[in-house]
């Protein structure tokens, strides 16, 4: 059943409203400008963040000759995000396990669980003081890569720097924001700290070849 719209008294009808409330008999599509009534449209709910609510519009809008029901997308005020600073806590955390699991998430967690063996083994390959079983790790990866086996401790020492140097970037983020949180006492304190700190690790981020997008949840305000 075709739903219309009617800018007179801004109410919804369809064929049998139409006819009971308004006496409109027989209207379609094809007939509805006619007696007032309008055929309309909505625009797709739109990719948020857990920062932002999207409200429907209940009036529509004339757009193009065609009524257009909208969204209205706000910033969920600070109060309501992170009401205590225990609740800011933990809505970093949240962002940065979800940054993290961008690169683990490609990996199998049995692979995960290998790379500290991996790069100790690697060092010592490195430094010519490996023990058999350290060689014999490495090459088998080399041999399966094709790769010799000093080329492949120099990717899988690369890896785990890389990898270091994001968890650095992190703990450091987030013992500075929960420091800065203990020291506040406001929702709105709380929000500018984070607002300002997942800014700047964003930025910080990006230099490590890592780009949080908005579905890890969060996004500068104003953004």
């Amino acid at each position: 059943m075709t739903q219309y719209y009617r800018p007179e008294d801004q109410k919804y009808y369809n064929e049998v409203t139409a006819a009971s409330a308004l006496g409109l008999n027989g209207v379609n599509p094809d007939n509805c400008e006619g007696v007032g009534l309008y055929t309309f449209g909505s625009r797709l709910k739109p990719q948020i963040t857990a920062t932002q609510r999207a409200t429907f519009n209940k009036i529509p809008t004339l757009i193009n000759g065609k009524y257009i029901t909208e969204w209205t997308i706000t910033d969920v005020p600070f109060g309501e995000l992170y009401p205590t600073a225990e609740a800011a806590k933990q809505a970093v955390k949240g962002w940065i396990e979800k940054l993290l699991n961008q690169i683990t998430d490609r990996y199998p967690r049995q692979e995960i669980d290998s790379w500290a063996t991996k790069n100790e083994a690697a060092r010592a390959v490195m430094a010519d003081n490996a023990r058999p079983d350290q060689t014999a790790l490495i090459q088998a990866e080399a041999d399966a890569l094709g790769e010799t086996l000093l080329n492949q401790a120099t990717l899988v020492i690369a890896k785990a720097d890389q990898f270091s140097a994001i968890i650095s970037l992190t703990s450091g983020i987030r013992q500075q924001v929960d420091a800065s949180l203990d020291a506040a006492s406001t929702p709105a304190e709380y929000g500018a700290i984070i607002s300002a700190a997942l800014t700047k690790a964003t930025v910080e981020a990006a230099a490590v070849n890592i780009y949080p997008p908005a579905e890890t949840g969060w996004t500068p305000f104003g953004a």
